[in-house]
């Protein structure tokens, strides 16, 4: 199978990204627990503000907190995509999977065909027979 030179970048990408997973994926956990817990700091930190100085403290917390809520959820996002995809993303694990038993059939059909008689068992014996 002819592949395009763009397939063929597409492909290499793709493989370079299968084995960079396992430390993307733990990269991904701490990133994403680590947001968690200093956005959670941060919300805290809001709140008590917003309990010694209500008028003032409304006013910084309305501000603030959609962006508090925001990074905590990109930082759960990042745990669960982490954890729900920990062995690699199926769909291109099983493309490249599909992808090395294609070529390991086609580099198998392309090899070289001997269709002399010494490719034939018992056939370059009969022939010596009638020398």
């Amino acid at each position: 199978m002819e592949l395009t030179p763009q397939e063929s970048k597409m492909l290499a990408d793709m493989r370079k990204r299968q084995v960079q997973w396992p430390n993307v994926r733990w990269l991904q956990v701490t990133i994403g627990l680590g947001s968690v817990v200093a956005f959670s700091f941060l919300f805290r930190r809001a709140s008590d503000f917003l309990m010694e100085s209500p008028v003032l403290g409304l006013a910084v917390f309305a501000g603030i907190a959609p962006m508090i809520m925001l990074g905590m959820f990109i930082g759960s996002y990042k745990v669960a995509y982490a954890l729900l995809l920990w062995h690699g993303n199926p769909e291109r694990t099983l493309l490249l999977k599909l992808f090395d038993e294609l070529e390991g059939r086609n580099q198998h059909r392309s090899k070289p065909v001997s269709r002399g008689a010494a490719a034939i068992p018992g056939k370059a014996d009969s022939q010596r027979g009638h020398e």
